[in-house]
Order: structure tokens, then sequence, then C-alpha cells
């Protein structure tokens, strides 16, 4: 009996933390795409940044972020930096290939 005790008190337990995942939200800043959304936690040990990614809803016309925590520290709500897209051949950076990167290519070589 005593142990089944303590099972259905672990079990309560985690019941209240998966309602807690529902409950406490964070404000998603506009800035941010939610689609693209993720959070990093950054451990008290110094240990390299945990990506978390977040239960994503809508309530009122704002839009949420809610996730499930093991220890408290410092979180960060980021997104991935887009790639920058290059031109094979594309010196210059004006996205075409052409004699001007020709031009660029023979002054940069020539010194």
């Amino acid at each position: 009996m005593k142990y089944l005790f303590q099972f259905l008190i672990i079990v309560a337990i985690s019941f209240m933390g998966e309602l807690l995942h529902y409950f406490i939200a964070l404000p998603i800043p506009a800035s941010i795409n939610p689609d693209f959304l993720v959070i990093l936690h950054y451990h008290v040990s110094g240990e390299a940044p945990e990506e978390i990614q977040p239960y994503v809803f809508q309530q009122d016309g704002q839009t949420y972020a809610s996730f499930v925590v093991t220890s408290f520290s410092d979180f960060v709500m980021t997104m991935p930096a887009a790639e920058e897209e290059r031109l094979p051949g594309d010196v210059n950076g004006d996205g075409k290939v052409n004699t001007m990167d020709l031009i660029r290519l023979m002054k940069y070589i020539s010194g």
C-alpha cells in the first residue's frame, strides 16, 4: 500500500507538470517568426545551450510559446539566421556574374 501511495504521488506531480506546460506561456515578440522559433536554454554549468522546440499557439490575436524546463536558468527566444545565398562567381556581391566580377578579381590578384 505504501508503494501504491508513492506511485500515485509521482503520477500526480507528473500530471501537474503537464498541466503547467499548457498554462505557463510567454508572448512571442513580433520580430520573431513563430514558425522558426527556437528556445535556447543556457545552463548554469556553462555547457552548450540546449535547443528547445516550443509549443506555439495563438490566443486573442497574440502568439505565445510554451515549453517544459528541467532547471531554471537563462532562456533566449530566437530563430535561426537566414543563410545568404551566394551565386558562384559573383565576386562583388551584386547578385550577377558579369565582367565587373572579372575586373574585381583581376585587381585583387594583381595587388
